[in-house]
């Protein structure tokens, strides 16, 4: 582009390619040199589609790609002492390709796994909290292919407490969280009141017992 200095910033529109808006909320540097960004894609089309009824057209904004495919039928569930990803990818024409999985907990970035060789992965030691993992299938050239994204919960609360009356007892019954560690505990605790400093503890079981 015509007087293009170091450092500055230009953007380049053809009948290949199309400039991609995006407005930056936040933007951390997690180490020296490298930053993560959270943002918002701004559709041009937006205020037509809103005034007018107009409908969206989603728009290429490249005729040049990778021959990257996304990945698919992703699932996530618990396995052992963690929670295991897995996903599925069709390689084509004998090409080497390695994966990326970026996890963000609460909507802020936590990790990254790149140049991952196997379409199957087990996060162990996650801190409760809301995830969501973005996968990506990365060539030999370092191209990346679009994101799929799988989002999953963990908590131990447990939820859905029933009881039922029983001859000389009570039966409790309850839904154990998805993916808590197998060699946690489940605590009974009784009380006369409704204050739990009075309360003790009845038993301990181990998980996923889901009644008593």
């Amino acid at each position: 582009p015509v007087g293009l200095a170091e450092l500055g910033v230009w953007s380049l529109t053809t009948q290949e390619i199309n400039v991609q808006l995006f407005r930056a909320l936040t933007i951390n540097e997690e180490e020296q040199g490298q930053y993560t960004i959270i943002a918002l894609q701004h559709e041009p089309q937006k205020e037509a589609i809103v005034d007018n009824g107009a409908v969206f057209e989603p728009r290429e904004t490249t005729l040049s790609t990778a021959g990257l495919d996304k990945v698919s039928h992703v699932n996530v569930q618990a396995n052992g002492d963690g929670v295991a990803l897995s996903f599925d990818y069709v390689v084509k024409h004998s090409a080497m390709v390695k994966y990326q999985i970026k996890l963000y907990k609460a909507g802020t970035f936590y990790k990254i796994l790149d140049d991952l060789t196997s379409p199957n992965y087990k996060f162990t030691g996650l801190p409760d909290g809301e995830y969501t993992a973005e996968i990506r299938a990365k060539n030999e050239q370092g191209q990346l292919s679009e994101a799929v994204t799988k989002s999953f919960n963990i908590s131990f609360v447990v939820s859905e407490l029933t009881t039922v009356s029983k001859v000389f007892g009570i039966l409790l019954q309850w839904k154990n969280p998805v993916f808590a560690n197998p060699n946690s505990a489940i605590e009974i605790w009784t009380s006369t009141d409704n204050q739990f400093e009075n309360a003790r503890k009845l038993v301990s079981l181990s998980y996923p017992t889901s009644e008593y």
